[in-house]
C-alpha cells in the first residue's frame, strides 16, 4: 500500500495553535507520515508521535526577536521557508497539504507555479488579517493581499468562526467549506476533569496572551480585595506577558493590597494547560477590544471551551456577539466589568457552583469537543489516500 503522507505548513510554530495540535492528534492516526513545516522560532514541547517530523526553517530565533527584525531579514526568512516547502513536496509528494494562514499559502502558490504535482489542499484560517494592521509591501502584506484569491483554488476551506466567512467570497469557492470551532479535544482534556466543589478560596484564572482588554485591571481593583460569600479570591494568570505589563499589574495589585493573591504561571507546553485550569474554579474569557478578531471570538476563543472542559464556569464580556453564541449555557456569565456586575456574577456562580460546573463538562463531552467537528473533514480527505 502506498505510504500516506501529509504536509502541515504553519509559519510560526504549530505549538502556538491549540486547534492545530488537536488536528494533529486526529491526523496522526490516519497518516503514515506527517511533516510539519514551520520557522525555527520555538523549542518543541508537545509530545509528538513517532510518525510526525518537525522540519524547522532557519536558525533558531525566538518569536519576539523575529518580530523586531528588519524587512529584508523577513523576506529572506520567507524565501528559505518556501524553499523548504518545495523540497518536502518534491521528495515526499504528500497526498494532502494543509496550509495554515496566508503566508504558507503564498509559499505554496509560488511553488505551484513551478510544479505540476497535484495534492488535496486544505486551507484553514486561524486569524483574519486586516490590511490596515500590516506594513505595506511586507511579506504579511503580500500574503494577505492575495489570500482571498488563493483560497478559491483549494479543495477544503475551514474557519473557526462563521462570522469570518464575510471576509472571503465563498460564492466563488468551488471546494468544500467546514466550520471547525476552536474547541478542545476529548483526547487531551477528559482526563483532567474531576467533579468540583468550593473551599475557602475562589480561584479565578485567565489563560492566553496576557494584555490589556481582558478586564484584569477591573478585577484587580474592584473584586479581588473583596470576599464573595465569605470566600477569599485569587487571580491566576497563565500565558505570555510583557515585563512592562506584568510590572503594571503588580503595582496595581500592590496599591489595592492584593499582590499576594495575584499568581503568574508563565507560558508552557499546551499539554500542561489543562492541569492548571483544573485546579482553579472560574475561567475569565473577557475580550473588550473591537478589532475583527475580538469581535468574532464566540467560537474561536479556545480558552472559553477549555475552561468548560474541566468544569469551570466562565466570565464573559457582555456584548451581543458573546450572548448570541453562549447565552444558552448555564455556565456562561456576562459582565460589563462594573463592580456591581462582577460581584453579581461571582455570587451567582458560587450559589450554583456544583451544578453549573458539572454541566460545563457534560456539554464539552456532548457537543463542544474537537473530535465531533473534525470527523467530517477526515471523511472528506479519505479518498485522496487511496
Amino acid at each position: 500500500m502506498k505510504e500516506r503522507n501529509l504536509l502541515m505548513a504553519v509559519y510560526s510554530s504549530v505549538e502556538y495553535y491549540p486547534p492545530s495540535l488537536n488536528a494533529l492528534t486526529n491526523l496522526s492516526v490516519v497518516f503514515d507520515k506527517i511533516s510539519i513545516l514551520s520557522r525555527n522560532v520555538k523549542k518543541n514541547e508537545w509530545n509528538y508521535t513517532s510518525n510526525v517530523e518537525n522540519i524547522l526553517s532557519g536558525e533558531f530565533t525566538p518569536i519576539r526577536e523575529v518580530e523586531q527584525q528588519p524587512m529584508y531579514w523577513k523576506v529572506i526568512s520567507f524565501l528559505r521557508y518556501t524553499w523548504e516547502m518545495w523540497k518536502i513536496i518534491k521528495n515526499q509528494n504528500p497526498q494532502v497539504v494543509i496550509l495554515y494562514d496566508p503566508i504558507p499559502t503564498l509559499s505554496y502558490y509560488l511553488i505551484s507555479l513551478l510544479s505540476n504535482k497535484k495534492h488535496l489542499v486544505w486551507y484553514h484560517n486561524h486569524d483574519v488579517v486586516e490590511m490596515s494592521q500590516v506594513r505595506k509591501y511586507s511579506v504579511n502584506w503580500w500574503a494577505a493581499k492575495i489570500e482571498k484569491k488563493l483560497f478559491q483554488s483549494v479543495n477544503i476551506f475551514s474557519l473557526p468562526a462563521q462570522e469570518r466567512k464575510s471576509y472571503f467570497d465563498i460564492s466563488l469557492f468551488k471546494g468544500k467549506y467546514y466550520f471547525i470551532p476552536n474547541v478542545p479535544a476529548i483526547a487531551l482534556y477528559k482526563k483532567f476533569y474531576t467533579p468540583k466543589t468550593l473551599q475557602d478560596t475562589l480561584k479565578l484564572i485567565y489563560q492566553g496572551t496576557i494584555a490589556k482588554g481582558h478586564g484584569l485591571e477591573e478585577i484587580i481593583t474592584t473584586i479581588l480585595p473583596q470576599k464573595i460569600k465569605d470566600k477569599h479570591l485569587e487571580l491566576h494568570l497563565k500565558g505570555v506577558i510583557s515585563e512592562s505589563y506584568k510590572t503594571e499589574l503588580l503595582q496595581l495589585a500592590a496599591t489595592h493590597g492584593v499582590a499576594n493573591v495575584l499568581v503568574f504561571h508563565g507560558f508552557g507546553a499546551y499539554q500542561d494547560v489543562p492541569k492548571i485550569a483544573s485546579e482553579c474554579h472560574i475561567g475569565i474569557a473577557i475580550h473588550t477590544n473591537t478589532d475583527t478578531m475580538n469581535k468574532t471570538l464566540g467560537t474561536s476563543s479556545n480558552k472559553i471551551y477549555e475552561y468548560a472542559a474541566v468544569g469551570l464556569p466562565i466570565l464573559l464580556y457582555d456584548n451581543r456577539h458573546f450572548r448570541e453564541h453562549l447565552e444558552k449555557y448555564d455556565w456562561a456569565y456576562f459582565t460589563d466589568l462594573s463592580e456591581e456586575s462582577l460581584k453579581s456574577c461571582l455570587t451567582a456562580i458560587v450559589n450554583s457552583y456544583t451544578v453549573v460546573s458539572a454541566q460545563a463538562h457534560e456539554d464539552f463531552l456532548k457537543e463542544l469537543n474537537f473530535e465531533s467537528y473534525f470527523l467530517p473533514v477526515l471523511k472528506e480527505i479519505e479518498p485522496a489516500l487511496h
